[in-house]
């Protein structure tokens, strides 16, 4: 709490935290939409036909059919030439497949990933989506073991090496490893740097930080768009989504370590120096002793942390820093919080409090938190699956791949500003509620309306539903995968039904608005037991 008072002192948006912000979006968010997103124009399926001989001619030789007043020729499959005769039996394609593809080359037609092949292209879709599952789990441990900077700034330079080694020719299987992996690092940057923006700033300032954050992300989005259409081939964007990537290096100068991160890991020193950091730099004054209180969480017996020779059990107590000190309110309120987090437990006590450590077990033996740890997976994957059910089948739609992607990522960012407004003033349950079964309605109604009926084109009708569920969707929208969109049937019923569950889910869990952020897990077991406490009846409190 003492590192939640102090970043308060800093400011809402402040110069400081406005840097380590603008330097995670610009180089994470506006990055990685690349490694999540690019394959819808990397791995574009143009239309083709057999390839066939030279002397063929190809309203002979591949089947055809009359559609709306068109002739479509069979994709897979031609007529059986023997020589120079045409036979009348339908073969696979004898001598592989012609593309029109127009001035765009993609990986797919390179590895020929079309017709019994198809599932090599949906393979290296899936395998990213599987890496990012990986990558949410091994570089968020990570980064609790490490630290928040170079658990974001690692990730980032692999996928560049990932995205750089996918270029080579003719290797189509180490190219859908390579996607596995750059799922892994691009989602290890996406969801520490994240944390690293929300941790410096105060906790109320969690949805401005989420809004925008991911503005950059669908910045990013434009971008990929934009690229696409300028660089005909897949490989040149290969290696501009490296370099992008690479760009996250210039972090290493540019950021500066979670300061909740480095109290939680017993490092004051480091903490209160970056905090006076800040203070310069946003030209405030963070009170002295609130740092010495953060200096405090060394170790025992370590010199700079124990100033004015205070004994462990001084520190025990919740002692402030300096003799000059005692008699300061602020440090005997934050002493005040420290023991009733320790009183609410009911755990073990050590002789010094940095010795006080709480696990997930303890956790996971409260009634409560279990039912939470079980919710939020289902929002999370809900939201994540409707998100890239949109963003990945838009462009997919009749009409402009390019112009679909484009209005679609447009249609993000007001949705970003007004989720920003619409958490701060309403909550967070009502609101993402209320999105996401608006979402789910949008996705349902827009997968029954066809896109043409006789002479009317309702092409506007579909993409307006899709927009105005894309646009509520990306406020619960916190980044997941998902790509059943291409193997389930009425994927958009499917979607949309993951609204209505998300919502549900969303009723049992408390709401948080005008909460402060919790640092650790006892932080969060602590507000638990308010919490019971708060809804025991009157009779009952008198209780022992």
């Amino acid at each position: 709490m003492e590192v939640e008072e102090a970043l308060s002192h800093l400011g809402k948006y402040g110069l400081w935290q406005m840097g380590q912000l603008i330097w995670v979006g610009i180089f994470v968010y506006v990055a990685v939409p690349f490694s999540f997103l690019s394959i819808v124009f990397q791995g574009w399926i143009p239309p083709h036909t057999c390839a066939l001989p030279a002397n063929a001619l190809k309203n002979e030789s591949i089947p055809s059919i009359l559609k709306d007043g068109k002739l479509v020729y069979e994709q897979c499959y031609q007529y059986e030439i023997v020589g120079n005769v045409t036979l009348s039996n339908t073969v696979k394609c004898q001598n592989g497949y012609e593309f029109d593809r127009g001035n765009y080359y993609t990986f797919t037609e390179e590895f020929s990933w079309v017709c019994d092949a198809k599932y090599m292209n949906l393979l290296a879709k899936i395998m990213f989506y599987i890496g990012t599952l990986f990558g949410s789990i091994i570089f968020s441990a990570w980064s609790d073991a490490t630290g928040r900077k170079y658990s974001v700034i690692v990730p980032g330079l692999l996928a560049a090496l990932t995205h750089g080694l996918g270029t080579i020719p003719g290797q189509p299987v180490l190219f859908i490893v390579l996607r596995g992996f750059t799922g892994v690092f691009a989602m290890g940057a996406f969801n520490v740097g994240f944390v690293l923006a929300y941790e410096s700033f105060p906790a109320s300032q969690g949805p401005f930080v989420a809004a925008f954050v991911f503005v950059m992300w669908s910045i990013g989005l434009l971008l990929n768009g934009l690229f696409a259409y300028l660089l005909h081939d897949w490989r040149h964007l290969q290696f501009l989504g490296a370099a992008k990537c690479a760009l996250i290096i210039l972090d290493i100068c540019l950021l500066d370590e979670s300061v909740q991160w480095l109290v939680c890991k017993s490092r004051g020193i480091e903490a209160a120096e970056i905090l006076r950091k800040a203070a310069r730099r946003n030209k405030v004054e963070i009170p002295e002793h609130l740092l010495k209180f953060i200096e405090a969480s060394e170790p025992c017996g370590s010199k700079p942390t124990n100033p004015g020779n205070q004994t462990c059990q001084d520190l025990e107590n919740g002692s402030p820093p300096t003799t000059d000190e005692k008699d300061s309110s602020r440090a005997t309120k934050m002493k005040k919080k420290l023991q009733d987090i320790k009183d609410a437990l009911y755990t073990r006590r050590d002789a010094c409090p940095q010795n006080y450590k709480i696990t997930v077990l303890d956790v996971l033996r409260n009634p409560k938190l279990r039912i939470r740890i079980l919710l939020s997976p289902v929002i999370w994957f809900a939201t994540a699956f409707m998100y890239f059910g949109m963003v990945l089948t838009t462009p997919l739609m009749r009409g402009g791949r390019f112009l679909n992607y484009f209005i679609g990522a447009a249609v993000e960012i007001p949705g970003y500003i007004f989720s920003y407004y619409a958490l701060n003033h309403y909550g967070r349950r009502p609101v993402l509620g209320t999105l996401l079964t608006v979402a789910g309605i949008m996705l349902i109604a827009s997968t029954f309306i066809p896109s043409q009926v006789g002479t009317t084109d309702l092409l506007p009708l579909v993409m307006t539903l899709n927009s105005i569920g894309r646009f509520a969707v990306v406020a619960p929208y916190a980044g997941a995968f998902v790509y059943a969109h291409e193997v389930w049937w009425l994927p958009g019923v499917i979607m949309g039904s993951a609204g209505f569950i998300a919502t549900a889910a969303l009723l049992p869990l408390p709401e948080t608005k005008d909460e402060h952020g919790q640092q650790k897990i006892d932080d969060v077991t602590t507000l638990v037991e308010n919490e019971e406490m708060e809804t025991v009846e009157p009779d009952d409190k008198s209780k022992p």
